[in-house]
């Protein structure tokens, strides 16, 4: 009986803690997906049109993790399916609507696409994470081989595959304080 209360705690311990995580996550996102217009716009070489790309894509994006938050927050309350499929589709209408604006746009420089690219990669595959974390509507199997990210680790990607170690699109990005 000890063990079984022991193992049921532990449970509500970790899911909570997953809980957290995911939060701390999409705070995280939310940073980067604002901070892309200022390590992009301020080169000298994007024409107008390409900063309006740019500033199209952060756009979806922080609109997108913004309503992802507030999904999250509403089935977090209430646990109802419909606030999970509400969620669902959030995450899935950002992850597609990036993917195909980043398909056309026309960003000639390619060090700003490559930036861009890596970006928007970072949005998608954290996004993947997150749902992979949330219950199913369809049959899987209970566990997930995607793995949710540290805030920390995000924020290690956005240094390396964005920012690639330079330091003031670095500093744009910053973990949230606590144990996730």
């Amino acid at each position: 009986m000890r063990k079984k209360a022991i193992a049921v705690t532990l449970c509500l311990f970790l899911v909570a803690c997953t809980t957290d995580q995911i939060l701390a996550d999409i705070q995280v996102l939310i940073q980067i997906a604002t901070a892309i217009l200022p390590v992009v716009t301020n080169l000298d070489h994007l024409d107008s049109a390409e900063q309006a790309e740019i500033t199209k894509l952060s756009s979806i994006a922080v609109n997108g993790i913004a309503a992802i938050a507030t999904d999250y927050q509403a089935y977090k309350k209430s646990g109802a399916i419909t606030d999970l499929q509400k969620l669902q589709a959030a995450i899935g209408a950002i992850q597609w609507n990036l993917k195909q604006e980043l398909a056309a746009a026309q960003i000639k420089d390619p060090v700003t696409i490559a930036k861009v690219t890596a970006w928007v990669n970072l949005i998608v595959t954290t996004l993947d994470a997150i749902r992979a974390q949330l219950p199913s509507l369809q049959f899987r199997p209970l566990t997930s081989t995607i793995m949710l990210p540290t805030p920390a680790v995000l924020k290690a990607r956005w240094d390396s595959e964005v920012c690639n170690g330079e330091a003031t699109c670095s500093a744009r990005v910053k973990t949230p304080r606590g144990k996730f």
